[in-house]
């Protein structure tokens, strides 16, 4: 048998008060992972098969401070995943052993190793706004958020079985957010979410409604009741 696993994590976030109500912040994620598949030495070498991914994601965002109990920010959010596969083995039953694609005798067209990459764009925006007079907290904002897929075989065009795939779609949101504070140990969540998707997804609506409240002072033990109603696609 065969496997190993190598790994590369980054993660940088920074803020700064440009003007009294003006804030900018910045956050970047990396992803970088090398796995080795197991392989099986029942049918012949062990597996060479590799599974690399990537993955990154950039958002920067501005916070401007419209009053002292309300605000808006601003945010943009740029996300890659990529997973390469390649070396998979192969079973001939014919001959009861297993190949590689890499092996002279079967040819470049048995090798339908895939590369999957998923892209994202985003834009977010909310407006938050405080009472005091109600101990209450609502946020409410909208979402544009473009996705697309895209499949692609190792081996090009010429083998007919190994399309490249793309597909995508947008979503269109507004959603609602609502905490109370009933007192020092008792809150209250409400919440609400449309979707309206371009294809492959009918629109949705969700809600949400929350009753916590603290058994011991220093908050480190809650009993919280959570019903909510509606759907949401597959991410």
């Amino acid at each position: 048998e065969n496997s190993d696993f190598k790994r590369i994590t980054n993660n940088l976030y920074l803020k700064n008060q440009l003007t009294n109500e003006l804030e900018f912040d910045f956050l970047f994620f990396g992803y970088n992972a090398e796995l080795g598949v197991i392989g099986d030495n029942r049918y012949g070498p062990p597996s060479k098969e590799r599974n690399n991914t990537n993955a990154w994601l950039i958002s920067p965002g501005l916070t401007y401070k419209l009053t002292d109990s309300a605000k808006f920010k601003l945010m943009i959010n740029l996300n890659q995943n990529k997973l390469d596969t390649y070396s998979v083995s192969r079973y001939d039953s014919s001959t009861r052993t297993s190949y590689t694609p890499e092996d002279s005798e079967y040819g470049s067209l048995d090798n339908v190793d895939k590369i999957f990459e998923e892209n994202i764009m985003g834009l977010e925006a909310y407006w938050e706004f405080n009472v005091d007079k109600f101990n209450s907290t609502s946020i409410i904002g909208f979402m544009l958020e473009d996705r697309e897929y895209e499949r692609n075989p190792f081996d090009g065009v010429e083998n007919n079985s190994n399309k490249v795939v793309n597909v995508g779609y947008k979503t269109r949101s507004i959603f609602y957010q609502n905490l109370i504070e009933l007192n020092d140990m008792t809150a209250i969540k409400l919440g609400a979410r449309y979707d309206n998707y371009s294809e492959l997804f009918p629109t949705t609506r969700t809600g949400n409604f929350e009753i916590s409240h603290s058994l011991s002072q220093d908050n480190s033990f809650k009993l919280f009741l959570k019903a909510s109603n509606g759907k949401v696609v597959p991410d």
